[in-house]
């Protein structure tokens, strides 16, 4: 396949963010919505009397509309609605007992970022990133989010206005190399040419187990563009200012959820994902208890490499010497290995707060519970001398 040749023929038309002048649509179509009402309405106030739904869904639905008002543009509703309200009010203040964060003197303020993070929680990953970037005086970025999770027009209503492209996912081969130099091309695009940053995860997925490795795959995807244009990969970090970004949180809110999924496909070999099951992920980790949440900065790499794998070896390296571990993580190692090398570093408290996560767990889902809070440090100390 003639990569040059093909480059020529694409746009960007399905997989970019709204544009300014689709937003009164966009915002038209959400706030009749009844699917977003009542899914809000579900998810902050599950246990609501059948007789009250309707005089909240009432209320939501004049809320949203008078929200709604000021937005007059894409960067409106990132801004005064995602960051300033949905995160401020409802996430930060509900479910976070405290965000730090570090590193933001690498950072120009009249310059474009590649954000590469590790990824553990759906839609808070790239949000809270965000949050701390306007803590920063930086301007908000675009965020990539996958095909799989647009299953109605509603949500992809939602994830478009807010700044989102879109990554197509499981395509025939072909197709996939086609959607692969697309998104590199619009990636590029949106650096070089508009001055916007972006986010975008290490992998292609969550971490399940708690162990944060940066796919090549998605080194080689973003390098895909300067390939069609034969230009060699050592030109691609001067091309692209690349910052890793470490992402900890003291309890992740879909932990039980994701060792129930690793449980499975250890005894059956798969996990049937459920259609709505995505879904069920973003709200349980917007809504659920986070504790501490810190984002670390690296320094933009600098720099040349050889190939993909040597340039995701580099990212690894700067998002572990940056990750900071918790009491959680050091008391599950010291668990898990039966010893007590990290006994310094939690106490009673710790250890009551942990052991409520488990609750009611059989044991090999606790114990997969357990690693997945152990992994980090694991990881840690395979990269730095001392933690």
């Amino acid at each position: 396949m003639d990569l040059e040749k093909l480059l020529d023929t694409i746009d960007f038309e399905d997989i970019r963010p709204y544009r300014d002048d689709e937003v009164e649509e966009v915002l038209s179509r959400l706030g009749k919505s009844e699917w977003l009402v009542s899914g809000i309405r579900t998810a902050f106030l599950p246990h609501l009397p059948k007789f009250a739904k309707p005089l909240v869904d009432f209320a939501l639905r004049s809320y949203m509309r008078r929200k709604f008002r000021s937005v007059k543009s894409v960067f409106d509703f990132q801004r005064k609605v995602s960051v300033d309200t949905f995160l401020t009010k409802f996430v930060v203040k509900k479910s976070i007992s405290g965000i730090s964060y570090s590193g933001g003197e690498f950072l120009d303020k009249k310059l474009s970022y590649l954000f590469i993070t590790n990824h553990r929680d759906i839609v808070l990953d790239p949000a809270l990133l965000n949050y701390v970037l306007t803590r920063y005086g930086m301007p908000l970025t675009q965020i990539a989010f996958g095909d799989n999770l647009m299953i109605n027009q509603t949500v992809a209503d939602v994830i478009r206005i807010n700044r989102s492209f879109i990554v197509k996912r499981n395509l025939p081969i072909r197709e996939q190399l086609v959607a692969s130099l697309q998104l590199s091309a619009y990636i590029r695009h949106v650096l070089q040419d508009t001055d916007e940053s972006i986010w975008i995860a290490q992998g292609p997925g969550r971490s399940k187990d708690g162990k944060d490795h940066t796919n090549a795959a998605v080194v080689k995807m973003l390098q895909l563009v300067d390939r069609a244009r034969k230009i060699p990969f050592e030109e691609f970090t001067r091309s692209c200012r690349i910052v890793p970004v470490a992402i900890s949180y003291e309890y992740d809110p879909c932990d039980r959820m994701k060792a129930w999924e690793l449980y499975h496909k250890k005894v059956r070999g798969e996990h049937k994902k459920g259609k709505y099951e995505d879904l069920v992920s973003m709200m349980a980790g917007m809504k659920g208890f986070k504790g501490r949440v810190h984002y670390a900065f690296s320094k933009p790499i600098e720099g040349t490499f050889k190939n993909d794998r040597e340039l995701a070896e580099e990212i690894d390296r700067k998002i572990q010497s940056s990750y900071r571990l918790w009491a959680t993580n050091y008391l599950a190692y010291d668990m898990v290995k039966g010893s007590t090398l990290f006994s310094d570093r939690y106490d009673d408290h710790d250890r009551e707060q942990l052991m409520k996560r488990f609750k009611h767990l059989p044991d090999e889902v606790r114990e997969i519970l357990l690693e997945t809070y152990a992994n980090p440090v694991v990881t840690k100390m395979s990269y730095v001398e001392s933690i």
